[in-house]
């Protein structure tokens, strides 16, 4: 892994920014239970693929919301990325649990709390809306091989610094066609958009192959051998080994070249 440039080296054609919106105690006086405004995420309201993982119980007036965020970044509101699909990670996670590195596409129209790390994907010198290329490092992200990365270096949190230190392929096509098959894993209307016309991925056994196929894919972007896969997969004791054998079994199917 370490033969590819860091994910935060802005020195490539491709890398992200990061940022946060609210801090959860210093801007609660925003915060509303009411259901007026817009959603306001927090880390564990998300998971792979997943911006529904949890119900949102708190929310922000959206003209509020975003002076507010204006005014801490020094930005006009025209400026700010809130009404666009982004990239978001937990900020909270231990290197033994289930699963460390949790990313996924927030919708458009939300606000998100300090638990979770927003980035900004930056291509060719300018931040980039295209839905193809967000997911393509979504995948990237949700990865077993850059959770297993991450986890070797985190104790309690996955800040921006870490992450950005996560080694990257920059062939940008690659990742755009990785991006571009787990369009349908984004589901709900609010995604509709984002997945371009495609249907959304119901299906949970469904959606588990897929994932499996997309993991498999980012092995071989990241030239892994069988047996550094399967290593990597060993690292991660409490995830179901159904999994990691439709993982193994998408790879050896790479390899040989059947799909």
């Amino acid at each position: 892994m370490q033969a590819f440039p860091a994910i935060g080296d802005e020195k490539q054609t491709l890398h992200i920014t990061s940022y946060n919106e609210f801090h959860m105690t210093n801007d609660a006086d925003l915060f509303r239970f009411d259901g007026v405004g817009w959603p306001l995420y927090q880390g564990g309201k998300i998971h792979h693929y997943n911006a529904y993982f949890d119900s949102i119980e708190r929310t922000v007036v959206q003209s509020e919301g975003e002076a507010r965020l204006a005014k801490k970044r020094r930005k006009q509101v025209t400026e700010l990325r809130d009404r666009t699909y982004r990239l978001a990670w937990r900020d909270v996670a231990q290197p033994t649990d289930l699963r460390s590195l949790i990313a996924t596409i927030l919708p458009r129209g939300v606000f998100a709390g300090n638990t979770l790390n927003l980035a900004e994907i930056v291509l060719d010198s300018s931040p980039t809306l295209e839905s193809e290329i967000i997911s393509g490092i979504n995948v990237i992200f949700s990865s077993f091989i850059a959770d297993f990365f991450i986890r070797q270096r985190i104790s309690r949190h996955v800040n921006a610094f870490i992450l950005k230190s996560l080694p990257v392929p920059r062939d940008v096509e690659a990742i755009r066609e990785l991006g571009r098959l787990a369009l349908p894993l984004y589901c709900g209307e609010e995604f509709e958009a984002f997945r371009g016309g495609l249907e959304q991925l119901d299906d949970e056994r469904q959606r588990l192959k897929l994932i499996a196929q997309l993991d498999a894919c980012t092995a071989r972007l990241y030239e892994l051998s069988y047996e550094e896969y399967q290593a990597v997969l060993g690292g991660f004791p409490l995830v179901a080994e159904e999994q990691k054998k439709h993982c193994l079994l998408a790879f050896k199917e790479l390899l040989f070249g059947e799909i």
